[in-house]
């Protein structure tokens, strides 16, 4: 079957930043996405659209097609007092709404400095700013399940002709 719309889509990768340091992989772990969602990057759906299981390609996306480009007015310099002697650590992350009710206003923040005054949040994401190699293996393509599409993900236990790496 051909990589199109609701299509579940297994597939393994690697993420290298620029310098080829590798950034995460998937090796132990399934992971998908229903082509069509919205819910994986644009570019990456883009460079799979039309392919087949056995499918590999590598793929660059510049920060614009990735997680966007770093935004410095999304760290904050929050008083620590404010956490309320709560325990704190560097990469440690919150999600806080932005007011809105959906849950796609959502920001998460991760603690990038700590004074005994201030907590520094980034909210960007961490590959932000960052043009990404990703490596990928298409490792299985099928129609989505209406329950699937209904949930807008994956249900792994559909795939069990899938062999574990």
């Amino acid at each position: 079957m051909k990589i199109i719309n609701n299509a579940a889509v297994i597939f393994n990768y690697t993420i290298k930043d620029e310098t080829g340091t590798m950034l995460e992989s998937n090796a132990n772990e399934k992971v998908g996405y229903i082509h069509g969602s919205g819910t994986t990057l644009p570019g990456f759906e883009s460079a799979l659209e039309g392919k087949d299981a056995g499918y590999t390609t590598t793929i660059v996306l510049s920060p614009e097609h990735a997680f966007g480009d770093h935004d410095e007015s999304l760290i904050i310099h929050v008083p620590i007092s404010d956490f309320h002697g709560q325990e704190l650590s560097l990469d440690m992350e919150f999600v806080m709404e932005d007011g809105q009710a959906d849950e796609a206003n959502s920001i998460v923040w991760r603690i990038t400095e700590l004074t005994e005054e201030t907590v520094t949040l980034d909210g960007n994401h961490p590959y932000a700013g960052k043009t990404l190699t990703f490596d990928i293996e298409v490792k299985e393509v099928r129609v989505a399940s209406e329950e699937e599409l209904e949930h807008g993900h994956i249900h792994f236990d559909d795939f069990d002709n899938l062999s574990e790496h």
